[in-house]
């Protein structure tokens, strides 16, 4: 009987690790900023919305992230981060796996960039968040980089 038991714990196990990416394991994430754009302008008094993507592929499930703990950061200052309005699950780039989009106000980026960039510069986000519990709980981050415009000079 304790034979099938720790068989049984071992499929499990194994079913687990699975499921978790090299992506997921070592917390980083692939981050698209306004899927389908490259560059990324962003206008940032834009009274609009930012789509940003955390893609999905055949190594990493998207649906292992905890939606409700993803945050927009910046690398420059730590004390400022951002809630998504709202998300949800699709085929942003058409490849076929499953991302996790997520919309965020245009005008969270503005005190992202207060006396640290200029029109026309390039500024990289970050997204933050956490694998579900189920999954680890591992923190992730990933991140993208946006050309700034709309801002005429520092302090604007």
């Amino acid at each position: 009987m304790k034979k099938k038991i720790l068989i049984i714990f071992l499929i499990v196990l194994i079913i687990f690790a699975a499921t978790l990416s090299s992506a997921s394991a070592n917390g980083e994430v692939c981050v698209d900023i306004k899927p389908g754009s490259d560059p990324n302008p962003v206008n940032v008094k834009s009274k609009g919305v930012l789509p940003i993507a955390i893609l999905g592929d055949e190594s990493f499930d998207i649906t292992a992230i905890d939606p409700s703990t993803v945050q927009l950061a910046s690398p420059l200052h730590d004390d400022v981060v951002a809630d998504p309005l709202r998300w949800s699950y699709e085929d942003t780039n058409g490849d076929g796996y499953t991302d996790l989009l997520l919309r965020y106000k245009t005008q969270v980026l503005i005190p992202f960039t207060v006396t640290t960039v200029a029109h026309g510069d390039e500024m990289e986000l970050q997204i933050v968040g956490e694998l579900k519990a189920e999954f680890g709980g591992i923190p992730i981050v990933g991140s993208d980089v946006i050309i700034v415009l709309n801002k005429m000079y520092n302090g604007d």
